[in-house]
Parts: structure tokens; C-alpha cells; sequence
């Protein structure tokens, strides 16, 4: 289903920043984002006060920040590159299953049928700690990644959404190149 997104008006207060929405999908009742400065943000994460970012699918959309204490605001994020630095978890909004050609009735069956979903910011965690065997990406959005468990010796297979932002695909792409991961873009 298609949202249509307009923006009706933008209050400006001491530091927070209130953006009023109307979607039209069910209702024509508007929706309400917390919009924190960027800044305030960054500050929030180098206190460690930032438990998680879950980035939205649509660019219309703020992306949702969530604190520690279980709190959560929204802010503009342009690009991908310095989030990608941040120790913080990263999530996004489960994608469609199909692009171009390709549709996720074409994934094998055993594979849909056995993942488990991980973060984005926990699968580069997995690069790091060089426990990501291999992925398939799918439509520069989603993958299926294979992990090797704590034993080494087996490897379970985990569904992960790729953030909608600029750059994060690249950025990816380079950290599997340089841990000389084996990956495939469908």
C-alpha cells in the first residue's frame, strides 16, 4: 500500500523539533514525530544513552531512536556513512520481498523456512568478530547471511534488512571485501 505523506506544519521548540504529518491509509489522523536535532542525537550516543536505531523503509519517514531507559524520539538522518561509526545497534523495517525480476518465492524453501532475523548493527558486528561465513543481498536491500555459531563448526542462516540510507550499501560491500567474505548480489 502506497502512503502519501504531506506535511502540514513545523513547530519549533527549545530543542525539539515537532513535525506533524497526515498519512493517508486508514484514517486521515495525523501523525505526530518527536524530531530531535541531529546533534542532540550524536551527543545522546557518545553518553551512551542510545540503545538502537530502527531506520524506516520510505525516506519520507524520520528514522526512530531509541534510548536506554525505553524512551524513544525520531531524527533526520541524510546520510548512512557516520551512523555506520556510531556503537549502536541498527535495525530497519522488514522490506518488501521483491524487485525486478527477482521475487523472495525464488529464495530456497529450507532457507526461508530456517532464518532467524538479526540487526544490521549486529551483523557488523558478526564481520568484526569474523563469525559471517558468507550473504546473499538481495535487491540492495535485504540479505540472508550465514553465521558461524560459537563452536565453529555449524552455521545458521539469519534474515537481515539493509538501512534505506545513503552509502550503507557500499560501506557493506567494502567491510565484506576487505574481511575477504564471500557474498553475492541478486
Amino acid at each position: 500500500m502506497i502512503k502519501t505523506i504531506s506535511i502540514i506544519r513545523i513547530f519549533l521548540t527549545s530543542s525539539i523539533t515537532i513535525l506533524i504529518v497526515t498519512s493517508i491509509l486508514k484514517s486521515n489522523e495525523p501523525i505526530y514525530y518527536n524530531i530531535i536535532p541531529y546533534s542532540e542525537f550524536i551527543d545522546s550516543v557518545k553518553n551512551n544513552a542510545v540503545s538502537r536505531l530502527y531506520i524506516p523503509n520510505s525516506r519520507d519517514k524520520p528514522t526512530k531512536v531509541i534510548f536506554n531507559d525505553g524512551s524513544h524520539a525520531h531524527v533526520v538522518i541524510e546520510s548512512g556513512k557516520e551512523i555506520l561509526t556510531l556503537s549502536i545497534d541498527i535495525a530497519s523495517e522488514p522490506k518488501a520481498r521483491e524487485c525486478n525480476d527477482y521475487t523472495f518465492e525464488n529464495v530456497d524453501p529450507t532457507t526461508k523456512l530456517s532464518y532467524q532475523r538479526i540487526s544490521y548493527g549486529r551483523l557488523l558486528d558478526q564481520i568484526e568478530r569474523k563469525r559471517l561465513e558468507s550473504i546473499d543481498i538481495y535487491c540492495e536491500d535485504f540479505g540472508y547471511a550465514r553465521i558461524i555459531d560459537g563452536n565453529g563448526l555449524t552455521t545458521k542462516t539469519q534474515h537481515v534488512d539493509i538501512p534505506n540510507l545513503e552509502g550503507v550499501l557500499e560501506d557493506l560491500l567494502s567491510r565484506l571485501r576487505a574481511s575477504d567474505i564471500k557474498f553475492h548480489l541478486y
